[in-house]
């Protein structure tokens, strides 16, 4: 060695002997950490293989119970911690022994603890993926950071053991979990969870990789390189099992560990580690950005709007987001926040809008619109409008859709489709499907939307709108809140052919504004509304026509049950006319 490499060496000493006192680790401490550590893996086996196994049952049943106190349990209880510092200790003090032991006794505890949580998951009567679990299945590379800083902590824990460090070492086993992740990876595989697993097995390897990069950063940093390795050599040499297999291991490791380049080839191992998961972790972390984005832009719309407002709901897959809203007010306000929600989720980056907002009528609303109704009464007949496709080629494309719509519509799970209401927008097709079901969702939206567009060749969006399965019903007093659902309901029964309405209002004033709104609906102009008086609100959708209303002699007793619901009811007559049975003039 020259005088300017042993001096460089002397420097670099010196800046450690001066950190370590700082620290309040003194150079003796430095040989009866390694000694303890020494002794401590070679005399509690059984007691490290007891704990282990204690904080895996523990922890699984954590997870599938979802409790977040039992799984904190497990995490205290857990002794993983251990040798993945003392491999960190091998790699900065370059004891291949270290480093053999270390990393034999991490390997076995993994797969211990996987296998057997895989075991116990078979044995379990559920396996729902809880919140428990599927915290622990999207690691970001924020995850990675606070596992560097929480590794700090282990080391510095580990250099300077006493009742001084006793709670933050607790805290340590809480902040940096080891044993959960791998119990939620054995939860993947013995539920057949395989994305759980990934996640799961992603988030273990970053804190891993963390620990093991900080640690050995952290000893050499405070000078555990100095040590005295000869006399280590000699304690381990008394051993027991001192011609064991990593012994062997390490002896053959030895002469890599103290070539010239062996520093830097035990650096680099952990670096390799830590660069490896970062990837993935980068990644997940720019979708969670995506994800916050998103939803912040859908809020920042929403916000403007009234209280009434219900977000029924909101979800991304992949880089599209899906949002259903219903709002009080007119078709054209709804129109106008759904192109302002689309205009903001554009403007993220690689963002697919898909937006459903659909309008019901406030009581305000209702009763200006029935003025105006009332006002220009009797209404002139009213055009059928043109179909959406009124030229050939447009007339072809509805066919096609009809025939693709046939062969992919899942009836199983949403019921027969009714009615189609295909239209033809700037960006594609736009296919509004009414159906007695199930609702589909946004993500069965999207999955039938994509096959379509993969065969017609266009852009597709589909919106589900559901018609009542049951009557829709309220006491005489609750029009307010029947009028809404009544409108929405004979809304999607226009894009119907064949089917009819029958509905029943009460003999009050309240019920002339409404009567008048139902009146004006498309079923109405199209002759496919049945109205009637009651003594409460009642609509029903049906194929078949409506009941026939009872017999004066029957309904003369008053409340005479009806087949429509609507006990007693008589026929309204059309606006400006007069009431076809007993019970007074229409509403």
């Amino acid at each position: 060695m020259s005088v300017a490499q042993s001096r460089a060496r002397d420097a670099v000493r010196g800046l450690q002997d001066w950190l370590a006192e700082h620290l309040g680790v003194a150079s003796s401490d430095r040989q009866a950490t390694l000694e303890a550590l020494l002794a401590r893996g070679e005399k509690g086996r059984a007691a490290y293989w007891l704990q282990l196994v204690l904080a895996m049952g523990i922890a699984t049943m954590g997870l599938a119970l979802n409790s977040s106190a039992v799984v904190i349990g497990a995490m205290l209880v857990s002794p993983l911690m251990g040798p993945i510092v003392e491999l960190g200790m091998g790699l900065a003090i370059g004891w291949p022994f270290f480093v053999v032991r270390a990393l034999t006794r991490t390997i076995v505890s993994v797969v211990v603890v996987v296998g057997a949580a895989a075991v116990l998951t078979l044995m379990l009567p559920f396996r729902e993926v809880t919140a428990e679990i599927a915290a622990r299945t999207t690691p970001t590379l924020l995850d990675l950071v606070i596992a560097g800083l929480c590794a700090l902590a282990a080391a510095f824990t580990t250099m300077r053991s006493g009742s001084d460090t006793a709670a933050a070492a607790a805290g340590t086993a809480v902040a940096i979990a080891l044993v959960p992740p791998l119990c939620a990876v054995g939860f993947g595989l013995g539920a057949g969870a395989r994305e759980v697993a990934l996640g799961a097995g992603l988030l273990f390897s970053a804190n891993l990789s963390a620990i093991v990069l900080v640690a050995t950063a952290s000893f050499l940093l405070l000078g555990y390189n100095q040590v005295d390795r000869a006399a280590l050599e000699a304690l381990r040499s008394a051993l027991p099992d001192a011609r064991g297999a990593s012994h062997r291991i390490a002896h053959w490791l030895r002469p890599a560990f103290a070539s010239r380049f062996g520093a830097l080839l035990r650096l680099t191992m952990p670096v390799l580690l830590v660069g490896a998961v970062a990837f993935p972790l980068g990644r997940a972390l720019r979708e969670v950005r995506f994800q916050m984005d998103a939803r912040t832009a859908v809020d920042r719309v929403t916000s403007g709007l009234s209280p009434e407002t219900v977000r029924a709901s909101f979800g991304i897959v992949g880089r599209v987001v899906s949002v259903r809203l219903v709002v009080l007010g007119s078709a054209h306000h709804a129109t106008a926040v759904r192109a302002e929600l689309e205009e903001a989720i554009r403007a993220l980056p690689g963002a697919r809008p898909a937006v459903v907002v659909s309008a019901v009528a406030s009581v305000d609303a209702l009763r200006e619109l029935a003025a105006q109704v009332e006002r220009t009464a009797p209404q002139p007949p009213v055009p059928t409008p043109a179909p959406p496709f009124a030229s050939p080629a447009a007339a072809d494309l509805a066919l096609d859709v009809a025939g693709a719509l046939a062969a992919r519509w899942p009836a199983a799970a949403a019921g027969e489709l009714l009615g189609t209401d295909v239209r033809l927008r700037d960006a594609g097709l736009e296919l509004r499907l009414v159906h007695r079901g199930e609702p589909l969702g946004p993500a069965a939206e999207d999955l039938l939307g994509a096959a379509l567009e993969e065969e017609l060749r266009v852009p597709v969006r589909i919106a589900g709108l559901t018609l009542p399965t049951e009557p829709i019903e309220a006491p005489a007093e609750e029009g307010a809140r029947w009028a809404p659902l009544a409108a929405l309901a004979l809304e999607r029964l226009a894009a119907v052919p064949g089917w009819r309405a029958c509905a029943v209002v009460p003999e009050t004033g309240d019920a002339a504004p409404v009567a008048a709104l139902l009146r004006a609906s498309e079923v109405a102009r199209q002759g496919r509304l049945d109205l009637r008086l009651g003594s409460a609100w009642f609509l029903d959708v049906r194929a078949e026509a409506c009941p026939a209303p009872p017999a004066p002699s029957d309904a003369a007793g008053g409340n005479g049950g009806a087949a429509t619901g609507g006990g007693g009811a008589a026929p309204i007559a059309p606006a400006g006319g007069t009431a076809a049975a007993a019970g007074g003039a229409g509403p």
